[in-house]
């Protein structure tokens, strides 16, 4: 959906493949959407965390089939990252994306 719409997507399957593409790629990544829950250890939350440190001003979405529970490693941080509830209509998706790039967002339940 997003390739449709004009967005270049860089894919990972993990939130250690997210952080090898964010090493070899950051220069490029304006936006990141990853899901609060992940496998190989790293969930989302935490990739959001590395990301802002490294990143200040890098756009993040976060998802989840879950309830925004699952956030409750919430430092202040989180309540600024727009969340979309699974599952989502595409256009949400498209939508959000495009308000997460032009600043138009803020905070969970986009």
């Amino acid at each position: 959906m997003l390739l449709r719409h004009g967005y270049q997507v860089l894919p990972a399957v993990s939130g250690v493949e997210a952080l090898q593409v964010w090493a070899s790629d950051r220069d490029r990544i304006d936006l990141v959407l990853t899901d609060v829950v992940m496998p190989e250890g790293t969930s989302g939350t935490q990739l959001a965390r590395r990301l802002r440190e490294e990143k200040p001003g890098i756009k993040i979405i976060l998802c989840s089939g879950y309830g925004a529970e699952v956030m409750h490693e919430d430092d202040g941080m989180l309540a600024t990252i727009p969340y979309l509830q699974k599952p989502y209509d595409p256009h949400v998706l498209v939508r959000t994306v495009r308000e997460c790039l032009d600043g138009k967002t803020s905070g969970p339940g986009v």
